[in-house]
């Protein structure tokens, strides 16, 4: 788990984030593209204002990597869940039926978990800011799919 962690830095999922913008402007997938720079910036972004407001500490037990700032709410277990969530409706858009898109829509929602499990295993954060850090993202993930589902059905529609 140790090593699981780094999957969700923040320039890592800011990668994720850039590539995928990228490879929906190329594809034309304008609307998959606002959505899903809409929720990573709004779920991220606010994931630091939240931890400046509430300015929770770290667990005081030695961790395991490296880890500074406010403990609550988890920007590991916002980032991970945010990017996977709006990866799975990119999935449901644009991939047709096939193994992938399945072995993609099992992986996909599990990984975010094990990411939260292991910043409670390395001892940076408590089980409570792991969870804040998943509602955070699914609140900004629901406000997005109800801003941009007409847009993203509409996209849908033209690939069936």
């Amino acid at each position: 788990l140790k090593h699981l962690t780094v999957l969700a830095n923040t320039p890592v999922v800011i990668g994720y984030t850039v590539v995928l913008v990228i490879f929906l402007l190329f594809k034309k997938k304008y609307a998959l593209a606002s959505f899903s720079t809409f929720v990573m910036v709004t779920a991220n972004g606010n994931n630091w204002l939240l931890k400046h407001i509430v300015q929770r500490p770290r667990p005081t037990v030695p961790h395991l990597v490296k880890a500074t700032g406010y403990s609550f709410p988890s920007g590991h277990s916002a980032g991970s869940m945010s990017i996977c969530l709006v990866l799975i409706v990119v999935v449901i858009v644009l991939m047709k039926k096939g193994i992938l898109k399945r072995l993609l829509l099992i992986t996909l929602p599990i990984l975010p978990f094990i990411i939260g499990m292991s910043r409670i295993y390395v001892h940076v954060h408590y089980p409570s800011d792991v969870v804040g850090g998943f509602i955070e993202a699914i609140t900004f993930f629901l406000l997005g799919l109800l801003i941009f589902r007409t847009k993203i059905t509409q996209q849908k529609k033209v690939r069936d």
